[in-house]
């Protein structure tokens, strides 16, 4: 199983320090970003499976972060914010955060609220195994039958080997 892949975007270097030793020790590998420009940069290499986000940040501050994040991509993200306001917590959640939880928050919680999200992620679509040219027993030609939206039938006129190939 994929160990999930963990950023933890705060200019907080306390604060990235303490997620990162938690979510480390619950298995999961962890990037901390200082701020957007290191969280861009990270997601620019791979995808993230789950954004933490802190929202009072120089420069780009979380929310802007979230709606650009939001504009390209569907990663889960939990606002980890000092803000408790309900007006915060209701300008998070409709900008597309998962979560938002205020600081300090209580470890397992946030554990769990990560555990959640992770469960409800959508795995990346793997693409189609490739369908073989030559048959795989005997090496002949193989030929493609049923061609459908769902996919077509490999079958070899040879040895009678045959296998469903999906679209």
């Amino acid at each position: 199983m994929k160990t999930a892949h963990i950023l933890v975007v705060d200019d907080d270097s306390t604060t990235r320090s303490i997620l990162e030793a938690l979510l480390r020790t619950q298995g999961y590998r962890v990037t901390p970003c200082a701020g957007g420009e290191d969280m861009w940069a990270i997601l620019a290499a791979g995808p993230a499976d789950l954004v933490i986000l802190d929202v009072e940040m120089p420069g780009e501050d979380g929310y802007t972060l979230l709606h650009r994040l939001r504009e390209r991509s569907g990663v889960g993200v939990i606002l980890l914010t000092s803000h408790s306001g309900l007006e915060h917590k209701l300008h998070g959640l409709e900008l597309g955060a998962d979560e938002f939880l205020s600081k300090p928050a209580d470890r397992r919680e946030l554990l769990a609220r990560i555990k959640s999200l992770l469960r409800r992620a959508q795995p990346a679509a793997k693409p189609p195994p490739p369908r073989p040219k030559s048959c795989p027993s005997c090496g002949s030609r193989v030929r493609y039958s049923l061609q459908s939206d769902a996919g077509a039938i490999g079958s070899c006129p040879a040895c009678g080997w045959s296998k469903f190939y999906s679209a």
